[in-house]
Parts: structure tokens; sequence; C-alpha cells
């Protein structure tokens, strides 16, 4: 529905947040094909890196302001020539997202077990934790962090 119009910037806030990784691809797939190939500006905000890696651009922002920009594509001619500032980074940034994610699950399960939140919101926001962390995990291995920013 809201391309019907032929905009030509879509906006998706967090588009494959509560899909399988499988469905998510397809989903940022096809931005990027109305990217591509119908010249639209496609900007989408996402916590999963590996959605974020899809991406030709991504700027990770922290606060509310800009700390970086990168091209997932150059990442690994960079790091090969000896550019790693940018994946530095990268990892850097993922990070303190891991360590926000467990604080956050941590916090979730005081608030449930004080009674500030129902079951059935601990259940929906866990369930999304779990899955940022994995991701958040997945994605520092692969880039090669040290085992210490794993551990959880």
């Amino acid at each position: 529905v809201a391309l019907a119009n032929d905009p030509p910037l879509i906006v998706a806030d967090e588009p494959t947040g509560e899909l399988d990784l499988a469905t998510g691809e397809r989903i940022v797939r096809l931005l990027l094909e109305q990217s591509r190939e119908h010249g639209k500006t496609v900007i989408m905000t996402t916590h999963d890196p590996r959605v974020a890696r899809m991406a030709e651009r991504v700027v990770l922002i922290e606060d509310g302001r800009i700390r970086g920009s990168y091209e997932p594509r150059s990442i690994a001619a960079a790091t090969a020539q000896g550019e790693i500032e940018a994946e530095r980074l990268i990892v850097e940034h993922l990070r303190r997202m891991l360590e926000d994610t467990r604080e956050r699950l941590r916090r979730l399960q005081r608030e449930l077990a004080e009674g500030r939140i129902t079951l059935d919101q601990a259940v929906a926001e866990y369930q999304r934790l779990r899955s940022l962390e994995e991701a958040l995990v997945e994605e520092l291995a692969r880039l090669g962090a040290g085992v210490e920013a794993l551990k959880g």
C-alpha cells in the first residue's frame, strides 16, 4: 500500500523487526530492488547487524548522534589494505549494543519479578532482545571480535 503512490523516498522503520532472518532478507532485497531498479531512496532503521550488512551504506547512530558511517562491502577491502579504523569502530559499536542488550535483559527480569510488567509483555520483549543478542554475537564473531565480547 505504501508503494502504491510511487514515492521517491521510502522510509522503513524496523521493517524486519519481528521477522525470521530469511523473511527479513527478502524484505531488504525488495527495498534494495526499489532503490536500484526504480531509483528510490530507501532509508531503513534496524538494530540487526545482519540486516544492516545488506545495505549500501550504514550510518551508526548512538544517543541521537551520528557516530560514523561505512559501506559494508568496503570493509573487507579496507581491512585487506590495512585500513582497520572503520572495522574497529563497528566492532566497538556492536559491543556496546551487546552490553546494552544484555543489561536490558537483566532489567526485564527485575521488572517481571517486581510485577511492573505482565508475563506477556516480558515474553515478547525477551524474545526480541534474545534475537538481537544472537544477531550481535553472530556479527561480532563474523568480524573476528575477541571471545570476551561474546560471553554472556
